[in-house]
């Protein structure tokens, strides 16, 4: 990935680094895109790929941890992220600044394998390494009215 011309903080960067590995990459809507995260350089965010663009199209800030792992959902327009580090995060696609994000698992041997909601998204539940399963009640009407937690 290249970052020539981004503009940061009204300076123009014109920097170029070597690729990264990608740590998790899902489908991003119908419209052939995906949803990727990256380390090195480039960690600290998810990118939005459009398969018929050289660059990524778009990128939403997260946390500098490494992801273990990513999910979007078309029917609730949600983005479910799993981190190395034992939390994980549900971001809407549309207000990805508004999120619900929960440190439960051990940070050294709850890397997150599976974040998923409810059909009525009333309950999200997590699932770590170590063997951990957990259930959240969430409230999701208030989780769409852009509160953090």
């Amino acid at each position: 990935m290249k970052t020539k011309g981004m503009n940061v903080d009204d300076v123009v960067l014109d920097v170029e680094w070597d690729p990264a590995p990608i740590l998790n990459a899902t489908y991003y809507t119908d419209n052939n895109k995906i949803l990727c995260s990256v380390e090195g350089n480039y960690l600290g965010y998810l990118y939005v790929i459009d398969f018929s663009k050289d660059r990524p199209v778009n990128c939403i800030e997260i946390p500098k941890w490494k992801t273990s792992y990513l999910s979007f959902s078309d029917t609730t327009d949600m983005i479910a992220i799993g981190y190395k580090n034992g939390s994980w995060e549900l971001r809407h696609r549309y207000e990805p600044p508004n999120f619900l994000r929960k440190h439960c698992f051990d940070q050294n041997y709850g890397i997150v394998k599976k974040v998923a909601t409810n059909i009525e998204n009333t309950a999200v539940i997590s699932a770590s390494e170590d063997g951990t399963l957990l259930v959240h009640k969430i409230d999701y009407s208030t989780f769409m009215k852009g509160v953090k937690c």
